[in-house]
């Protein structure tokens, strides 16, 4: 596995976040986010990338496909299914669930980019 390669995820992540943040000022669930997985790159920056390909992969193709259905219908149960750092995958789901409807359709590109960037870089990784 390349060093590089997975500082750049765990990078784009915390941008990702930061950009949720931004984006979402009053969500308070996403500093929260932001934190823990600053936390976890510090700690252990393999368990970001292993959280993430357990919770997100599983939507990989749904993703990939910008299926807005994902945001508006699904109820994560793969995530829910996880028993280990369900809670924070499921909260940062929940939130895009909540917010995608008024959310613009650039910001929704930017989410949907996000995701194939990270995607991409979770199977190089691997």
């Amino acid at each position: 596995m390349s060093r590089t390669l997975l500082t750049a995820f765990n990078n784009i992540l915390i941008k990702f976040v930061a950009e949720l943040i931004e984006t979402y000022p009053q969500e308070n669930t996403f500093r929260v986010l932001k934190a823990i997985i600053s936390l976890m790159k510090k700690v252990n920056p393999r368990k970001v990338l292993h959280i993430f390909m357990k919770n997100v992969a599983p939507y990989k193709k749904r993703l990939l496909h910008r299926d807005e259905t994902f945001f508006l219908n699904e109820n994560y149960s793969a995530i829910m299914e996880d028993s280990s750092n369900k809670k924070d995958a499921w909260q940062l789901m929940s939130k895009l669930k909540l917010y995608w409807k008024y959310t613009s359709q650039e910001n929704k590109n930017v989410i949907w980019n996000y995701f194939k960037i990270l995607l991409t870089l979770a199977e190089k990784i691997q």
